[in-house]
Order: C-alpha cells, then sequence, then structure tokens
C-alpha cells in the first residue's frame, strides 16, 4: 500500500509541474493533423483539454474528443477531417476490476490508480476511474488493456479479477447536492461563491489563480458569464453544474437559478 501511495504521490506534483507545458505539444498535433494525418491524442487533463481547444480554435482543423462515458473528466481527442473518420470508434476499452466482499475497503480512485501505475501504466493512457458496487471501472487506451488484465491481480492487500466490460457499466452517478438562490447576474465568481459557499471575493481569487473551468475550457476572468448546463470544475473542490437559470427574476430583479454540486 505504501508503495502505491509513495508511486501516486510522485506521480501528481510531477503532473502539476507540466500541466502548463501542453502547449508545444499541441501545436505538433495540429501540425500533424493539417498534414492529413489522423490523430488520436492520449486521455488528457481539463487543463490540457483547454490549452489544446484553445490552439484549435485557431487552426479550422475539425476534432472532437471522448472519454468513454457521459460527462467524462479525462477525455482524448481526435483531430484530421471529419468525413475521414467514417464509423470509427475512439480506441478505448473500460475495464472491469471486481473486488471480493470482504475486501471492499481497497476499493478507492487512489488505490486502484496506484496499482495501475506501479504496473508501469503512464497516467495519461489511463481516463477515469470509476468506482461501483463491488468494482471499478477504468478507461484505458485499447493498446494497454492487454497487459493490464494479465498482470493486474493485487490491489492493496486485496485480490481482484479484471475483464473488458462488455455491457454497459454498472454505475450509478452520484447525486449532487441542490442549491437553489437568486445572483445579481451569471458572473462565473457569483455562481462559484453560491456553489462553494465562500465570499464573491474568495471566489474571484480562485478564478484568477488558473484553478477554475468551465466546459474544460480554463477561466481566468471572475466576470465570465456562465450559460444554463455549464459544468465548473475546481481544482480540489469539486465540481458545479448550472441546472437551471429562470426566466422569472425576483421582487428585486435577480435571477433565479438552480446549482447540482459534487464537493
Amino acid at each position: 500500500m505504501k508503495v502505491y501511495l509513495r508511486i501516486f504521490m510522485r506521480w501528481y506534483k510531477i503532473n502539476l509541474m507540466k500541466q502548463n507545458d501542453y502547449l508545444p505539444r499541441a501545436t505538433d498535433l495540429i501540425a500533424q493533423a493539417q498534414s492529413g494525418r489522423r490523430i488520436y491524442t492520449d486521455f488528457l487533463t481539463p487543463l490540457e483539454q483547454s490549452t489544446l481547444i484553445a490552439a484549435l480554435s485557431k487552426s479550422g482543423i475539425d476534432h472532437d474528443a471522448s472519454g468513454g462515458h457521459y460527462n467524462a473528466e479525462r477525455r482524448m481527442f481526435r483531430l484530421g477531417e471529419r468525413q475521414s473518420w467514417d464509423d470509427d470508434k475512439f480506441p478505448i476499452y473500460t475495464l472491469k476490476i471486481v473486488f471480493y466482499k470482504q475486501e471492499l475497503k481497497y476499493l478507492t480512485h487512489r488505490n486502484v490508480l496506484g496499482a495501475l501505475l506501479a504496473l508501469g501504466q503512464n497516467r495519461s493512457m489511463i481516463g477515469d476511474i470509476l468506482i461501483g458496487d463491488m468494482c471499478a471501472y477504468v478507461f484505458v487506451l485499447s493498446h494497454k488493456s492487454e497487459y493490464i488484465l494479465a498482470n493486474l491481480t493485487d490491489i492493496g492487500r486485496a485480490h481482484v479479477s479484471v475483464s473488458i466490460a462488455i455491457s454497459d457499466i454498472d454505475y450509478a452517478h452520484p447525486a449532487g447536492t441542490i442549491r437553489k438562490s437568486t445572483l445579481a447576474s451569471l458572473r462565473l465568481d457569483s455562481v462559484l461563491a453560491l456553489g462553494l459557499s465562500i465570499s464573491r471575493q474568495k471566489a474571484s481569487e480562485l478564478v484568477k489563480s488558473e484553478v477554475v473551468f468551465i466546459d474544460h475550457v480554463l477561466q481566468s476572468k471572475p466576470g465570465k458569464e456562465v450559460s444554463q448546463g455549464s459544468v465548473i470544475s475546481v481544482r480540489k473542490h469539486g465540481r458545479i453544474v448550472l441546472r437551471e437559470v429562470s426566466s422569472k427574476s425576483s421582487k428585486k430583479n435577480r435571477t433565479w437559478v438552480e446549482l447540482e454540486c459534487f464537493l
């Protein structure tokens, strides 16, 4: 267990330092796509996605993204001419890791990720990890699945079995906390303050510290307007979904909103 934890923390520190260095890689991928090649990235963090999307917006290159499941945080991108994609699916496999009942205490995101990294897998080859009922679902690049299937036998002190999930994953999306209130405007700092139950000044400072994303795009301006349906992600805090913006205003001409908070 201690070995898994050390590996996980080493990866985490290195990853934070390198996240802002993705622009050269994004530029290289776009250049390859402009030469007529169809390009698939590895799984990207929200910040890397933001960097790539910003670069793509100036290139005119067709692109789409998938993380293997709805509302994925870590996603891979496909670049190139859209008509050449046909019905090709993203090269993502879903692995199901089953735990025995008496060993469920080891069924955590950190333990599963640590075990995968201990096998020598690069974090960029692994997408989201979802914790289900007595099992975990891991999204991986297809060419990495065979090695993991053959070598992942233990997580912590738990013996596990690994297979490719061939049907819909049995994973209940966790329900968030609903918060309803009125706001003077739909500014990012206002919505963030309501969702995190902090002052607007602290919310503004979070945005300026570049840890806030709207729909995977990094934000730096507290005054950015948020639209209905947008997902606000805050590193080390969680996610906030702007579920509803009412067309009716309060007596003080404030806007009624409903947020779903995953904190």
